[in-house]
């Protein structure tokens, strides 16, 4: 489970990663996929890999859609394999376009509808019951930039869960710290055995999730917001059983009002924007004092001019920084008919 002893700089990432895995335990729930999205050589695939000892988990190295349709189709449909990790997508999406794009197409219909019936040359699946898995992978920005528009054509990119990080210069000295000390910082964090779970949303919280997924959507100019909405009621929803609970609390919203930063882009949010988050509203002067043993004065301010610059944050009637909830209604695409002749 995620701790204090955390990689540094990569606290945030842990907690989405383990809630991410364990939304395959939601009864009723929908299992989500991600992608986690930053620089080379910034701990994206030793992150994710300290987590493939789990129950229910799959890691893939490489792969085609064939390989996934011919050895592991049959123990994703019987539930034994509810999540593929796959550490560098990078190796995948280097393979000739056709193989890339097959592989893309078989993710897309596994974390999403399912697959009941697919015959192509390489892919002979039949099914009475859709076959579901979600998956996490990870991938450079510079790569993820050149593949978003065709994700975004073929509605892939709306059904995952991106995360976007990057280092603050206190995090990334304590990692080159680790590194030049031959630290152990990446463990086997292997999650515990879980049965499908109930988790029950009161009005209240629901309420307050649908407002997060609009504000969500209006940065990244989601205009139907539907997926959104749906990924972040599943997201609360596994962070709530991760910690061992039934029902989505405050602490879950504020998970998920934590990860705002990083489903943004271009900015590369990083641990000190979350922390600030997980303690919102609250004074500048209270923020030094909750945070002054993980980051400096520096660091934090510097954070929270990002968070407010890009609109996620705002000072309330109080005087105190809060999340901003307002939002900007993206326009629709669709072209208005002319009500008739001047």
């Amino acid at each position: 489970m995620t701790d204090a002893v955390s990689p540094a700089g990569l606290h945030a990432l842990g907690e989405y990663i383990e809630s991410v895995l364990t939304s395959a335990y939601v009864e009723d729930g929908h299992t989500l996929s991600g992608i986690v999205i930053s620089s080379p050589d910034a701990g994206k695939s030793e992150r994710l890999m300290e987590y493939a000892h789990s129950p229910g988990i799959q890691v893939l190295n490489d792969a085609t859609a064939y390989g996934i349709s011919k050895f592991l189709i049959e123990d994703i449909a019987k539930g034994n394999i509810r999540h593929l990790i796959i550490p560098d997508l990078l190796r995948i999406l280097g393979r000739s376009p056709q193989i890339a794009a097959e592989f893309v197409n078989l993710l897309n219909g596994l974390c999403e509808e399912g697959l009941t019936g697919t015959l192509t040359y390489n892919l002979h699946i039949i099914s009475n019951q859709p076959i579901k898995c979600g998956f996490l992978t990870a991938v450079t920005a510079d790569r993820y930039k050149t593949v978003r528009r065709w994700w975004t054509s073929i509605g892939f990119a709306s059904r995952i869960i991106p995360f976007v990080y990057g280092y603050n210069k206190e995090d990334l000295a304590k990692a080159r710290d680790d590194v030049k000390n031959q630290r152990r910082v990446f463990k086997d964090r292997k999650l515990e055995t879980k049965k499908p779970t109930k988790v029950v949303i009161q009005s209240e919280a629901r309420t307050k999730l649908g407002d997060l997924a609009l504000k969500v959507s209006s940065l990244n100019s989601d205009f139907t917001a539907f997926r959104s909405i749906r990924n972040v009621v599943a997201l609360a929803q596994a962070h709530a059983l991760l910690k061992g609970r039934r029902k989505v609390d405050g602490e879950d919203v504020q998970f998920i009002e934590s990860l705002i930063p990083f489903w943004c882009e271009p900015l590369l949010a990083n641990d000190a924007h979350y922390f600030v988050l997980q303690n919102l509203p609250n004074s500048w002067a209270d923020i030094l004092t909750l945070l002054e043993d993980r980051y400096s004065e520096a660091t934090l301010y510097r954070a929270l001019v990002q968070l407010r610059k890009i609109g996620i944050i705002a000072k309330n009637p109080d005087g105190e920084w809060a999340l901003d909830l307002r939002v900007k209604e993206p326009e629709p695409d669709v072209e208005v008919e002319p009500e008739g002749p001047a």
